[in-house]
């Protein structure tokens, strides 16, 4: 329960820097901790008071940078192996086209 209060919170909190309010999945909410929301809602009250506030932890960018990295080169690899089915398939079918036209 404290984590959807928690939530609302940090929703207001959005709209009042931002103007609009942040769009979340279910799995999103799931997945981000009670302490993660705090630090959001500490972050937006600082910005609305216009106090210095440092929220970027380096530890964790630098994570969601290697996960970042590892899910383009994952797409990546993903669309070369369609393209290479792709020209595989299309080379086969053109070989079968030649054959019938020969015989």
């Amino acid at each position: 329960m404290k984590k959807i209060e928690l939530f609302n919170c940090f929703s207001d909190l959005h709209k009042d820097v931002y103007g609009v309010r942040p769009c979340w999945t279910k799995e999103e909410f799931d997945n981000t901790s009670v302490e993660k929301l705090e630090e959001k809602i500490k972050f937006f009250e600082a910005c609305l008071q216009g106090e210095p506030y440092d929220p970027y932890d380096w530890e964790d960018a630098e994570d969601d940078y290697e996960e970042f990295i590892l899910s383009v080169k994952e797409e990546e690899r993903e669309q070369r192996e369609r393209i290479e089915d792709e020209y595989f398939e299309s080379l086969a079918k053109t070989v079968k086209k030649r054959r019938q036209r020969v015989a």
